[in-house]
């Protein structure tokens, strides 16, 4: 208890050194916003940052300026440098959604949504049993009644919504390749990973599959194989005209698939 209670404190003062601003040492500027950052944070999560601040005119500045990234994207960095995670929006998540009752003849399908999934979801509604908000709920949440059926499963990924939460996904690990922040572009390839588990059939899949085969290199397999077993497993997807263009557009996407069927049958 007083390990976690120690790290909250760390966690919700490294937040608060990048919502206030105080004691900064360095900028970084995109578009009209201009962010007060820590060296001593930044240049540890990431080796471009820690040589900018020491070479080039960016040292000399004590700023770098980012004119061809999006605003978002860059914030979202941000955000992980201090919070070690980030969570993107989603544009349809916001409306209200039907409640959900869960009852004991639900037990085999959650049983079988842990299995898919790896993990045990967190409820973002109301739960009477008294979970707190984001709390993981007893095994399965059988006899729980949820509130609102848009569940998260602690991983910034949410079940409501129209999935573009994949496509700033599939961004945000090719910016976190490109200014060499290792632990972003894991945590964006698990994140990936779970949003394509809730959003395969949503058209945002197309696009974020685009993004990840047109801005990786081909020896990069970490979203590659994710898209690749996404469609392997849900075939329904070729029929959509957008897959069959991504098919014809990446042929190491279509190679990917028959792999992946391959494997499961075992025919090599």
């Amino acid at each position: 208890m007083a390990r976690a209670q120690t790290r909250q404190l760390l966690m919700s003062s490294l937040r608060s050194l990048f919502k206030s601003g105080d004691y900064s040492d360095f900028k970084i500027v995109c578009g009209n916003n201009t962010y007060p950052v820590h060296k001593a944070i930044i240049c540890t999560r990431s080796d471009y940052f820690a040589r900018v601040v020491r070479f080039g005119k960016e040292a000399g500045e004590g700023k770098i300026t980012f004119p061809e990234e999006e605003a978002e994207m860059v914030e979202l960095i941000l955000k992980y440098f201090y919070e070690l995670d980030y969570e993107p929006s989603d544009g349809d998540s916001s409306g209200p959604s039907e409640p959900v009752s869960l009852k004991l003849s639900d037990e085999r399908a959650l049983r079988r949504r842990k299995s898919i999934h790896g993990r045990l979801y967190t409820s973002t509604g109301l739960l009477p049993c008294g979970h707190e908000h984001n709390r993981d709920c007893e095994e399965y949440c059988v006899n729980y009644r949820i509130e609102s059926s848009s569940c998260s499963n602690g991983n910034g990924a949410t079940s409501s919504g129209n999935g573009e939460q994949l496509v700033t996904h599939a961004k945000m690990y090719a910016i976190a390749d490109k200014y060499q922040i290792t632990g972003l572009k894991a945590l964006a390839s698990e994140k990936f990973r779970t949003a394509c588990e809730l959003h395969w059939d949503k058209q945002a899949f197309a696009s974020a599959a685009h993004i990840v085969y047109a801005s990786t290199l081909n020896h990069d397999k970490g979203l590659r194989n994710i898209v690749a077993q996404t469609i392997s497993g849900n075939m329904s997807l070729l029929k959509k005209p957008e897959i069959e263009a991504l098919m014809t557009e990446f042929n190491g996407l279509a190679f990917g698939v028959l792999k992946e069927k391959a494997m499961q049958y075992r025919w090599c």
